[in-house]
C-alpha cells in the first residue's frame, strides 16, 4: 500500500540511518550495533525497490548483528521475526512486507539512539531553515527542471516529518495550514503540463506559512479547534462531490482545501480504529485535489473519487452510542428476574414451614454475587488492555454479537413465561424436585445457579455496551436500575407484595429485543469501522442513533432478520396459548 505518510517516514529514516550510523561508529564498533541501522537502512531500500533476494540477504545479516548483542529488545525481536515470515511466505505482500520494514527500521532507530520519551520542543530555528530550503526548489521550477524539483521537494517532506511532531501537538491551526500548503506544492508540482508561475507561487506560499509560524506569527491551539468534526469534514466532500457533478472544479478544489487544512485535527479518530483507511485518506485527498485542479478534469471521475473517500469515512463519523435507559433496562431486567426467583424460593419456604432454610437461599445468594463480582472484575482486567483502537471496537462488535444471541434465549424465555399459569409450573416443577430429594444445599444451588446467570448475562451485556456509552450515562442508568431493585425486593420479600408476573414478563421481553435489535446495529457498524466487514451504503436511509440503525445492507439485513425472528416467536406464542386455551375449555 503506498501512501504519503508512509513514503515520508521512509524518507526520514533512510536519511537519519545514514547519518547516524556514521556518528556511532566508533561508539558501537565492538558489538556491532553500528551496523543495524545501515544494514536496515539497506533493507528499506531493497523493499521499495521489491528487490526480495537482496532483501532477504540484508535480514540476514541483521539478524545476525542482532545475535550479538547483549541487550535485545524484544519488540525487535518479534519486528524481524515477522519480516522474515512475510519475505518466506509463496505470495509475498508488497504492501504488508513494506509496512514490516518500516516498523522494523523505527524500532531499530529507538534502540540505537535510546530515543528519549519526553515531549519534544518545537525547534524555531530548523522551521527557518526548512522555508530557506524551498528557494531551490523555486529556481528548479523556474529553470524548468521538474524532475529536480519533485526530488527537492521529496527531500523538504523528509525534514518537516523529522519536525512535525510538536507542532501538531501544540498548534493544530498551524499544522493544519502548513500541511495544507504542502499539498498545493504537490499539487502544483504533479499538473501536466506543468504551469510554472502556478507552482512557483504555491511553494512561495507555503515559504511565508513557514516563515510566519517560525517567527510567532501563526498563533492558536488546539482547544480552538475543538469544534472541528469528522461529521463536517464530511459535508465538505458531498459538497465537492456535488461541485464535480455540476463541472463547478473551482468549488471542489475550495472543499478538497479546506478538508486537507482540517484534516489534522481529526485524523487521529480514524488513524486509531482503521490505519487502512487512514492510509487512503491520506492519498486520496491530495490525488482529488490534483484531479480538481488540472486542465481538463473529468466531471464522473472526480465525483466518483470524492464519492469513494466519504463512503469509507462515514462509519468513523457516526458515533454509535447507549443512553441511561438502555443501561438502566438491562440491569433492572436481570435483577427483577433474580429477586422474583429469591422471592419464590422464600414464599415456598414460607408456605411448606420451612422459613429455617432459607439460610441456604441467602448463602446461594452471596455466593452467586461473588462470583459474578469476581467475573466482572477479571473481565475487566483482560480486556482493559487492548480497550484502544481497533481492538477496542472489534472487542465491541464481537461481545455486542455474543450479548444479541443471549438476549434473544432470554427473550424467547421471558415471551414464554408471560403466562402466569406457565410461571407457577416452572418455578413449582423446580423447588418440587429440590424438597423431594431432601437436600437442603440444592436450595443453594439452585439460587447460586439463578443469580449466577443473570450476573454473567448482565456482564457480557455491559461488555458489549461499555464502549459506547458515557461514563455517566452507565453510571446513571445502573444507579437508577439498583435503587429500583431495592425497592421491588423490599417489597416482594418483606411485605410479600405481589407482582403482576404477565405485564412484567411481556414488558421486560419488548425491551429485551429491543435492545438486541440496537446491539445489532451498532455491533456491526463496529466491525465495519475496524475493517473486519465490509460497507455498502443504503442511500436515502438516515442515520437512527437511538436504535442502533445505521443505512448499510451488513447491518440492514441482520437486523430485518432479527425482527423476523421476533415475529414467529410472537406467532409460536399466541398459537400456543390458543392451544392451552382449548385445553382448558374440554
Amino acid at each position: 500500500m503506498s501512501n504519503q505518510k508512509l513514503r515520508k517516514k521512509t524518507l526520514i529514516l533512510l536519511t537519519f540511518l545514514t547519518i547516524w550510523s556514521a556518528f556511532t561508529f566508533t561508539v558501537h564498533a565492538a558489538d556491532g550495533k553500528d551496523r543495524l541501522l545501515p544494514t536496515v537502512g539497506d533493507a528499506l531500500v531493497e523493499v521499495r525497490a521489491e528487490d526480495y533476494l537482496a532483501l532477504q540477504e540484508s535480514l540476514l545479516t541483521y539478524q545476525k548483528l542482532w545475535e550479538q548483542q547483549e541487550a535485545k529488545d524484544p519488540n525487535i525481536t518479534e519486528e524481524l521475526t515477522t519480516s522474515l515470515e512475510l519475505l518466506e511466505d509463496e505470495e509475498i505482500k508488497q504492501d504488508a512486507l513494506y509496512e514490516q520494514i518500516v516498523q522494523l527500521a523505527s524500532a531499530t532507530d529507538d534502540y540505537v539512539s535510546g530515543e528519549s520519551s519526553s515531549p519534544d520542543a518545537v525547534d524555531h530555528e530548523s522551521i527557518k531553515q526548512l522555508a530557506d530550503d524551498l528557494d531551490p526548489i523555486i529556481q528548479a521550477i523556474k529553470t524548468k527542471e521538474i524532475d529536480k524539483a519533485r526530488i527537492l521537494n521529496d527531500s523538504f517532506v523528509a525534514s518537516w516529518t523529522a519536525i512535525e511532531k510538536p507542532i501538531r501537538e501544540t498548534n493544530l491551526q498551524a499544522y493544519g495550514e502548513i500541511e495544507t500548503k504542502m499539498s498545493m506544492v504537490r499539487v502544483s508540482l504533479n499538473k501536466d503540463p506543468l504551469q510554472p508561475e502556478q507552482a512557483v507561487k504555491a511553494v512561495k506560499v507555503l515559504q511565508e506559512t513557514l516563515k510566519g509560524y517560525a517567527e510567532g506569527k501563526t498563533e492558536g491551539n488546539n482547544e480552538e479547534n475543538s469544534n472541528v468534526s469528522l461529521a463536517g469534514l464530511i459535508q465538505n466532500l458531498e459538497r465537492a462531490e456535488e461541485a464535480a457533478k455540476n463541472d463547478d472544479f473551482t468549488s471542489a478544489s475550495e472543499e478538497m482545501e479546506t478538508f486537507i487544512q482540517l484534516w489534522p485535527m481529526v485524523e487521529g479518530q480514524v488513524l486509531t480504529k482503521s490505519q487502512q483507511v487512514y492510509n487512503q485518506t491520506e492519498q486520496q485527498m491530495t490525488e482529488i485535489l490534483t484531479m480538481t485542479s488540472s486542465s481538463n478534469p473529468d466531471p464522473q471521475v472526480v465525483a466518483k473519487a470524492v464519492q469513494e473517500m466519504r463512503y469509507d469515512l462515514e462509519p468513523f463519523a457516526e458515533q454509535s452510542s447507549y443512553s441511561a435507559i438502555d443501561a438502566f433496562f438491562i440491569l433492572f431486567r436481570e435483577g427483577l428476574e433474580a429477586i422474583l426467583v429469591i422471592a419464590t424460593l422464600l414464599a415456598y419456604l414460607r408456605r411448606t414451614n420451612n422459613e429455617a432454610q432459607r439460610v441456604w437461599v441467602w448463602s446461594g445468594l452471596s455466593a452467586g454475587l461473588l462470583l459474578s463480582g469476581g467475573m466482572a472484575v477479571l473481565l475487566t482486567i483482560l480486556f482493559a488492555g487492548v480497550q484502544s483502537g481497533t481492538s477496542r471496537e472489534m472487542i465491541e462488535g464481537i461481545t455486542g454479537l455474543v450479548a444479541v444471541v443471549m438476549m434473544l434465549t432470554v427473550g424467547a424465555w421471558l415471551h414464554k413465561q408471560s403466562n402466569i399459569l406457565a410461571w407457577n409450573q416452572f418455578v413449582n416443577k423446580q423447588l418440587q424436585k429440590v424438597m423431594n430429594r431432601g437436600a437442603r444445599w440444592m436450595l443453594a444451588l439452585v439460587t447460586f445457579i439463578a443469580i449466577f446467570r443473570e450476573g454473567a448475562e448482565t456482564i457480557i451485556f455491559y461488555l458489549g455496551m461499555a464502549p459506547s456509552i458515557e461514563l455517566s450515562q452507565l453510571l446513571w442508568g445502573m444507579g437508577s436500575a439498583l435503587l429500583v431493585l431495592i425497592v421491588i425486593g423490599f417489597l416482594l420479600v418483606k411485605l410479600s407484595v405481589r407482582i403482576p408476573i404477565r405485564p412484567f414478563f411481556l414488558v421486560a421481553s419488548a425491551f429485551i429485543y429491543f435492545i438486541a435489535f440496537k446491539f445489532t446495529g451498532v455491533s456491526i457498524h463496529a466491525l465495519q469501522i475496524t475493517d473486519v466487514l465490509p460497507v455498502h451504503p443504503i442511500q436515502g436511509l438516515p442515520v437512527i442513533d437511538f436504535f442502533g440503525f445505521y443505512p448499510t445492507w451488513e447491518t440492514a439485513v441482520p437486523q430485518i432478520g432479527l425482527l423476523a425472528f421476533i415475529g414467529y416467536q410472537y406467532l409460536q406464542k399466541e398459537k400456543k396459548t390458543r392451544e392451552m386455551k382449548s385445553k382448558q375449555a374440554s
